[in-house]
This record gives C-alpha cells, structure tokens and sequence, in this order.
C-alpha cells in the first residue's frame, strides 16, 4: 500500500504506542499528529499513533471484539453514553486530578456523558447558538435587537409587513428535530425532561407544556418560516434578517457572504423572563464532540489520561486551533470547548465575548437508557402540531406513554429493572450532579 494509505489506517502502529482514533478529516490528523511530535512525546516519553476512524459506530464492535483503541476523539456528544453504559470505557473520575481537568469546561457540556457519579469522556469542541442579525436592514426598519422572546414576538408584525421573517432553528432541522432544537425553550421555562428517576419522564408537566407551547405558537401563531433547508442563504438575501443559528452559519456568514461582510453582527439568544428574579434566562445546548478512553490496564490508561490531559489543556487546544486556520484556511475554525482556550482563538473578540457568555447558559439533555426515544418523541410532537395542527397536551401524552415503556424495556436490558421491579434506581444526571461530583455543591 502507497504511504498515504498507509498512514493513519486503524491495523497500522506499534503495540506499546498510544493508539488514538480520530472521528474527523485527515487535515485535523496532520495538525494534531504534528503537535504531538513536536510537544508531547518529547515531554512525556509517550509515543501516539493516530488513526482516521472509519465510522464511531464501529467502536462498540471494535470493543467487542478487543480491537479498540485507547482513546478515541471527535466522538458526537451523545456516543460516550452508549458506550460507557456498556462497560466499554474508564470513568475518568478515578484519576486523581480530575477535577482540575473538567473544571475548564462548562458544567451543561458534562452531563450527557455523566453516568451514575461518573463521568466519562472529556468535551473536545462545543456548538454555539446565538442570535445573528442584518445590522444594515434592522436599523433601515428602526427595529431594536430583541432580548427576549416577546420582544421577538413584538417585532414580528413589522417584519412580515415586509415579506420578511425571524429564524428559529428548528426550521432548519429537516427530518429530525433534535434536542437542540426543542430543549432550549422547555429548559428556559424551568422544565425537565426527567424527574429524579428515569422512570418518571417530566415532559407533561406544567413547566413542559408551557416550553412546549412556546416553541410550537412560534409557529402555528406567530407564522415563523417551518421549513428553510439555509438560513445562511436567506440571510445573505435578507429576507430572514434575524435569527437563532450555530457555529455552522456563522463560519459560512465569516468566509462564504463577502457581500455582506460588515453588514451583520451576533448577540446573545433573546431568552425567557424568570417571573420571580426578572433575569432573562437564555438556556442553550452545546454538545458537540468529545474524548473518550478505553479500559486497559493500569500503565496504559496512565499514559492515556496525560495524553487527553495535555490534548484538552487550554494551551494546546488555542495553539491547535491557531494551526489549522493558518494551514487549511479560515474556514477551518476550531470550536474547542475549553473555555479559556476559545478566548484565545484568532476570531473576532466581539464575537467571542458574545459566545462566551451565551456559553454560561450552555444545558444538555441528560443521555440515560431511552433518552434517544425522548429525542424522538419531541420531534414527533413537534411536527404533529406545527405540521398536522393537533392538540398540544394530547400529542405529549402519547409521546410520555411510548417513552416510558422504551424506558422500561432499556432498564430491564442494562439490569436496573427485573420483571417490571426496581432493581437499582436509575438517578437522572443533571448539572447538580455534575457540581457534586467535581465538589463545587458546596
């Protein structure tokens, strides 16, 4: 086989050598392979052989079959969970100064991969959703830059005057709307999707339907566009000068809309007035990427956690993401999750400053056995509202009926439920959870 075929392929590589798989392209390979020989393995003695990952969902097989690796990385956020579950992964609470390494990152990112009082797999990168807007066409309409959802709902009628409209993001979320999309307004409205135990979902209480209804009036009353494939096209066009987006359109706005280079700007996410403090509560998801280990034995697992260590520390995560918008192109923006490593990025300091502190409202849905099914369930209940115009309550008393027995049916698979019994409780993990366990409950 020719060099390049050779190179980074998962069967190569020595025994002894750390073996690090990576879920991205082979430019992020280059760069990271670059870092680790001219730093870590001169530091640390460890030598690393990288490897493009043919597909994340083969780490369950590989697992099975003994042929993982020891770390693998560029992981989706929602992966840790369904691996970890099984048995397949160290819980990185065991090494001693754990808490050091998870406290660069926001707390929200943690949960999803929180299982029990442990946590497994470090954030490798972090979405952001922010409000993007025409400065040029606002300010021609006299419209102020909403802080709020009413104040949203109060600039509409000017807007679609005008032919124009406001994005919410689910419109942009064609098949499946994920939790990124139907979470944010339920979370901003105090709800949860779970009660202490897994097995009392929350998704028809009051607080619920109440984010519920929020999200899907938008829509059925207050005529948001329900279907736009790219927001960045219209706003380019300026028939959607206002909306919710995430890092994706922003890279496109930064380096693919010349046109309108100087003409738009970011804010933080217009939010949700909590009734009793009057703070605007501006709840959003995160989850990107993670980095995860495999269990081994003793040694290996030492060298692996300095390796995820050195990779996740704020001055390697800044320089990496330095060398790859040097190297590749602007284009090539570095989301890390380390917070202050994203403070040092060469991007915009307005820009970051604004992520930064939309960053500080980051909340995940738990992962847990069946969470996939809550996912689904809420996409379901969306469309069945927003697109077939049924009853609110109605649709999420269905879907709490299809999620509990899925619920039921994974317990009893992972041993927590025995014949319908409780066996073990399932504890929901929250951002509570993730405090406690880093010692910061106090």
């Amino acid at each position: 086989t020719s060099f390049m075929e050779q190179a980074y392929s998962t069967s190569s590589g020595d025994k002894e050598h750390l073996k690090v798989w990576v879920n991205r392209s082979r430019q992020y390979l280059e760069v990271m392979q670059k870092l680790i020989d001219e730093k870590f393995t001169p530091e640390t003695g460890i030598e690393v052989d990288l490897s493009l990952m043919p597909d994340q969902n083969k780490l369950i097989l590989a697992n099975a079959s003994g042929d993982s690796p020891d770390i693998a990385t560029g992981l989706n956020y929602a992966q840790p969970f369904e691996l970890g579950i099984r048995g397949a992964l160290k819980d990185l609470t065991e090494f001693e100064d754990y808490k050091d390494v998870f406290s660069q990152f926001e707390e929200g990112l943690l949960v999803p991969a929180t299982i029990k009082d442990g946590i497994y797999a470090i954030p490798e990168t972090m979405n952001f959703w922010v409000l993007f807007y025409r400065e040029d066409i606002l300010e021609k309409l006299g419209i102020e830059i909403p802080d709020t959802l009413e104040e949203v709902k109060n600039i509409l009628p000017e807007l679609q005057m005008r032919g124009m409209n406001f994005y919410y993001p689910t419109a942009g979320m064609i098949a499946m709307k994920n939790f990124h999309g139907t979470t944010p307004l339920l979370f901003q409205n105090g709800a949860n999707l779970y009660g202490d135990s897994i097995l009392n979902n929350a998704i028809t209480s009051e607080e619920s339907v109440e984010g519920f209804k929020e999200l899907t009036d938008l829509f059925t009353i207050y005529n948001l566009p329900k279907d736009i494939p790219s927001f960045y096209q219209h706003f380019r066009n300026g028939d959607l000068p206002i909306g919710i987006a995430d890092i994706t359109t922003y890279n496109q706005l930064l380096n693919a809309a010349p046109e309108i280079e100087n003409s738009w700007k970011i804010a933080k996410v217009p939010g949700t007035v909590d009734e009793e403090s009057g703070e605007v509560v501006r709840y959003q998801c995160a989850g990107a990427e993670d980095i995860v280990m495999f269990e081994s034995n003793e040694e290996r697992e030492a060298k692996a956690w300095e390796f995820m260590k050195w990779w996740t520390s704020a001055e390697i995560q800044a320089e990496y993401g330095q060398m790859m918008q040097i190297s590749y192109g602007d284009e090539y923006m570095w989301n890390t999750a380390n917070t202050e490593a994203f403070g040092m990025l060469p991007w915009k300091s307005d820009d970051k400053e604004v992520i930064l502190e939309q960053a500080e409202w980051i909340v995940e849905a738990p992962r847990v056995p069946g969470s996939y099914m809550v996912e689904r369930e809420l996409s379901n209940a969306y469309n069945s509202v927003v697109v077939d115009g049924k009853t609110l309550r109605t649709t999420l008393d269905d879907a709490a009926k299809n999620i509990d027995r899925e619920t039921e049916r994974k317990l009893e698979e992972f041993g927590y439920l025995k014949d319908g019994e409780v066996v073990t409780e399932y504890e929901t993990p929250t951002v509570e959870t993730v405090r406690k366990i880093l010692g910061k409950d106090n």
